[in-house]
């Protein structure tokens, strides 16, 4: 028997890390999750353990397997999760759509202050603000599973049989990260792709939306879960592939000095998962 790290089960534990612009759709018909990303010209969009993902070709419809169903869901976590309403998911403006099991809870990876957002939502009514703005929004959110300690848990394409597996070395813990962000550093510090992003992103929930960033956001580290390392959760994908470059693979017990970053600010505001 496993002793779970976050006090709350006995089973080995798996983390799918979504980070960017990932939406997390709460179909409440299915009690399930539909995870999108929208097609943003900037973006490179991946799959697999931290730093040796593989592409999801476009159009993909893909299913994470080998995890036991959870309780929570987006709602849950309304103090970091971004949330638009009335959304209807559009598949054909997504570049790619995971189906998944409700999680057992979700965190938050480095957390970004929201204060500066104005995020406004189009109803039949006209240009109305977002109902209800989080304090924070997130660079990556982390959904938490049960599994079973030996088939490990992947994402699979049914249509063409090809899978993206898991990735960690301690006993029990497990994670693959899906990615739909940006390269370059310019990209996610400017306010034209952050924009362009939320908008396509809303669009594809099925929502026409907008956001401003009004000055400097605060961005705050956060403390990973066991079985995730610092930057897994608060490094943005373009970081990933400068460590990547420089220090070549950073594993547990790995070659080189892994830095640590520390609280900054994102100029214009970053592309990070938004939910519907």
């Amino acid at each position: 028997m496993y002793d779970d790290p976050l006090g709350q089960s006995p089973d080995p534990t798996f983390y799918l890390v979504l980070k960017g612009e990932v939406m997390i759709f709460h179909d409440t018909k299915k009690k399930s999750l539909l995870l999108l990303a929208p097609e943003v010209p900037a973006h490179v969009y991946m799959a697999g353990p931290w730093l040796s993902p593989m592409r999801i070709p476009k159009g993909s419809r893909l299913r994470l397997e080998n995890v036991k169903p959870g309780k929570a869901t987006p709602e849950d976590h309304k103090e970091f999760l971004l949330r638009l309403p009335n959304a209807k998911p559009q598949s054909d403006l997504a570049r790619f759509e995971i189906e998944a099991p409700l999680p057992r809870t979700i965190l938050a990876g480095a957390l970004q202050d929201a204060s500066n957002l104005k995020i406004t939502v189009q109803t039949d009514q006209g240009w109305e603000p977002l109902p209800q703005k989080p304090e924070f929004t997130c660079l990556a959110a982390i959904l938490v599973y049960d599994w079973d300690g030996s088939n490990e848990p992947l994402l699979s394409d049914p249509r063409s049989g090809v899978t993206w597996t898991c990735g960690g070395k301690l006993e029990g813990l497990r994670s693959l990260h899906v990615c739909a962000s940006a390269e370059r550093g310019k990209d996610e510090n400017d306010t034209g792709h952050a924009r362009q992003a939320f908008i396509k992103a809303a669009a594809a929930l099925g929502v026409t939306a907008d956001i401003a960033f009004d000055g400097d956001a605060a961005f705050t580290p956060t403390v990973p879960p066991p079985g995730l390392n610092f930057l897994e959760i608060n490094a943005a994908y373009y970081e990933t592939l400068q460590l990547g470059q420089a220090l070549g693979e950073i594993l547990e017990g790995g070659p080189g000095e892994i830095p640590k970053i520390q609280a900054r600010k994102f100029q214009d505001g970053n592309c990070g998962p938004i939910a519907g």
